[in-house]
């Protein structure tokens, strides 16, 4: 039983903090919240230009709100206002027992409504765990979504990948339900006695260059133990329904999600979500864009190439990959910068 336990606590840690990881340094956002249709309500964070082209942040599996600190520096910049609301039962949203991917449009029209007026179009930037809530969006309202921008995206399970420590994590936690519920409290207690030691166990599972990015750098070792938090904060029920969602059957085909602009980053060396996830992805949606980073990581993709990526928004969803990969500045030794290789749009596969 200690065994599993311990299993569990790192599967539900690796899950947390390598899907969500998307801060970088303190900031200060508007936060609101938006009462539903059926009571519940929604958390978000309002960054960037009050007047600028509206795009909604998806954050990873469970994350929050919080995670979209990392491109608030640039958004001024590039004229966005970047709204990241929490999904239900992650950070402050309220809980929403027996929700699915697809429930999640309906929320997404209430809380566009309330910030931006009914109808109003937009654009998604997802990470990770994200993604199928991006690509339900984009499904749903195919003539208000201008684009879907996905970095470090994840597959659904039919996908054709190679198992890593968070795909056997949420196998796990779909198995054991109730041994995962102790376990992300177990988590919780654990990251407030002795957090250094979550994060190094949980970094083991990271790419070099993500562990790198992180444990190199005190500030954003700090941010992921906030992120840890803030994931748990109402509870275990919700991080958990969000990772049993993510590692479960969708409830919709993802070429479904094809009648919109879509552009896909990802890194070779990302050992969360494997190259093979965005490939597929790439591949089942026609006319997609697909720009691939050789030496990044799942969380240094967007880290390193959050200017990229919002240039990328700002055009609409066309991938600009002139900027050459600028690299850790931590790594323990200098390696050549290496150019974004942007491939070609494809056919579904069938």
């Amino acid at each position: 039983m200690t065994t599993s336990f311990f299993r569990l606590m790192r599967a539900a840690a690796l899950v947390v903090a390598s899907l969500t990881l998307a801060t970088a340094s303190p900031a200060t956002a508007n936060e609101g919240y938006v009462r539903l249709s059926d009571g519940r309500q929604l958390h978000y964070t309002d960054y960037g230009a009050p007047d600028g082209r509206l795009v909604l942040f998806f954050h990873g599996t469970p994350g929050s709100c919080r995670d979209a600190r990392i491109v608030q520096e640039n958004l001024r910049s590039a004229s966005i206002r970047l709204i990241t609301p929490s999904r239900p039962g992650l950070g402050r949203s309220t809980f929403q027992p027996g929700r699915r991917i697809l429930d999640w449009p309906c929320d997404v029209d209430q809380l566009v409504a309330a910030v931006e007026g009914p109808g109003a179009r937009f654009s998604i930037l997802a990470m990770s765990g994200g993604t199928p809530y991006a690509l339900a969006t984009a499904r749903a309202f195919p003539d208000r979504v201008e684009q879907v921008v996905i970095a470090s995206g994840y597959a659904p399970p039919e996908a054709p990948a190679p198992r890593t420590a968070a795909s056997r994590s949420l196998d796990f936690i779909d198995r054991r339900p109730r041994l995962a519920r102790l376990g992300v409290g177990m988590m919780g207690r654990k990251v407030d006695r002795k957090p250094d030691k979550v994060l190094k166990m949980v970094a083991k599972s990271w790419s070099e260059s993500d562990r790198q990015l992180v444990l190199c750098d005190p500030e954003l070792k700090r941010e992921v133990i906030g992120t840890l938090k803030e994931a748990t904060l109402c509870g275990p029920d919700g991080p958990l329904h969000d990772a049993q969602l993510l590692g479960a059957c969708w409830g919709f085909p993802v070429a479904e999600a094809a009648g919109v602009p879509i552009a896909i980053y990802h890194g070779c060396e990302d050992e969360v979500a494997p190259v093979a996830m965005a490939h597929w992805l790439h591949g089942q949606l026609p006319g997609s864009d697909l720009t691939v980073f050789a030496r990044a990581g799942h969380l240094s993709t967007l880290i390193w190439h959050t200017d990229e990526v919002l240039r990328c928004v700002a055009a609409n969803g066309s991938p600009l990959a002139e900027s050459p990969e600028p690299g850790p500045t931590l790594l323990p030794e200098p390696v050549p910068a290496d150019s974004a290789v942007e491939l070609t749009p494809t056919p579904a596969v069938r």
